[in-house]
């Protein structure tokens, strides 16, 4: 019963939310709660096959005549499926993440990512364009990919969309269909500034803690800070793109997200409504994925928060390669 009035009171906060950042037309959370319990059980069907996913890995040479390596994930069934590439933020979207690449797999799509030689500097984006085209035009698996592609992003890798996406050749020539950027930032500066204060905060969450430290200490190691490079910051913030976005978006991200707070991903959608783009807000009960996973097994909000997040994600991609 506690773990239900704790999530009786995530909602609750959700839509005080959405009526203090004026975003009233976000979808009612109760609605949001009930569809994902009811979309669990075949979400959960889909990845029965997560044990059997295997990752291919290739290289390409970007723009710049630097090798780049990248990975695959797909079933070993032959047939063409869209790519869906993904991007997890500072040196998770390969190595750290294989569960992510294998989830989006198991929904039946080809997972790409790559380890690109600049993040945190805004050009990714622009190795992901070299991936992609030399996926479907050279690579030995070309055979493999349909003519569509999506883009799953979260935290730090969300400017990869964003970037990507403000491009009309860029998406006419990989047939993108849409978006879903989950827990991003709006502003980089913004973001930077609340890390460094948060690490001093005394009664900061360990593992909260641990991953901004990691973020500060790759920062620091090479140079990286708003005075010092703004232009750096400003082609680094989503909010740059956003009002160029070229694709539909959905923006999903935690009520209580420990490292990004949630007003980057409302910040993110008022801007792109302000000017008429396609996107939609799903704010969700928890921490979201930037929480400690292991409250996912004890904390009925944590959980239905993560559950959320998956059965949202797999319906909008559907849907937008369905269209």
């Amino acid at each position: 019963m506690q773990g239900a009035m704790e999530l009786v009171r995530s909602i609750r906060k959700i839509d005080n939310l959405h009526t203090s950042y004026g975003t009233p037309e976000a979808e009612p959370t109760y609605k949001l709660v009930f569809k994902s319990i009811l979309w669990t059980p075949y979400v959960l069907w889909k990845l029965r096959n997560m044990g059997h996913v295997k990752p291919i890995r290739f290289w390409f040479t970007n723009r710049n005549n630097q090798a780049i390596e990248g990975v695959m994930y797909g079933l070993d069934d032959k047939e063409q499926k869209p790519i869906v590439a993904y991007d997890c933020g500072y040196k998770r979207g390969r190595s750290n993440f294989p569960t992510i690449g294998k989830l989006i797999a198991c929904l039946g799509y080809r997972a790409v990512s790559i380890l690109s030689r600049e993040e945190l500097k805004a050009m990714e984006a622009d190795d992901y364009t070299d991936a992609l085209s030399y996926l479907r035009l050279y690579s030995q698996y070309k055979q493999l990919f349909g003519v569509k592609t999506a883009f799953v992003v979260i935290s730090g890798g969300c400017n990869v969309l964003y970037r990507s996406c403000s491009s009309q050749k860029f998406v006419d020539e990989n047939r993108v269909v849409c978006g879903v950027a989950v827990a991003g930032y709006a502003d980089l500066a913004k973001q930077f500034a609340y890390m460094k204060k948060k690490i001093e905060d005394p009664n900061i969450d360990p593992n909260t803690k641990r991953v901004l430290v990691d973020y500060n200490n790759y920062a620091t190691r090479i140079g990286l800070t708003p005075d010092a490079d703004p232009e750096i910051f400003r082609l680094g913030s989503p909010l740059t793109y956003a009002p160029d976005m070229k694709i539909p978006l959905m923006l999903v991200h935690g009520e209580r997200d420990p490292i990004v707070p949630p007003e980057g991903s409302i910040e993110i959608f008022k801007i792109m409504r302000a000017v008429k783009k396609r996107v939609k807000l799903v704010l969700t009960p928890g921490e979201g994925v930037h929480g400690n996973s292991s409250k996912w097994r004890t904390s009925l909000t944590e959980l239905a928060g993560v559950l959320a997040t998956l059965g949202y994600a797999y319906r909008y991609l559907r849907n937008r390669f369905n269209d």
